[in-house]
């Protein structure tokens, strides 16, 4: 760790650059992932399933509340 540590002082303001380039780069490729978030999910024929159609039917409001972005 002592040399990293020795180059890394030595060259800092190359360690910082590197540091905003990477910081950067991981923004970026963060944005072109996307937000792949989905609350929809499907699990047929479980006791879960059965349970939650249930809650539905019955009482919806403490069923879960349904966010929906517009």
């Amino acid at each position: 760790m002592r040399p990293l540590a020795r180059w890394s002082a030595d060259h800092r303001r190359l360690v910082v650059v590197l540091w905003l380039v990477a910081a950067v780069g991981v923004t970026l490729a963060g944005r072109a992932a996307g937000t792949g978030y989905s609350d929809t999910f499907s699990l047929a024929g479980t006791d879960s399933t059965a349970g939650a159609e249930l809650l539905r039917a019955g009482a919806p409001r403490a069923a879960g509340a349904r966010i929906r972005s517009s």
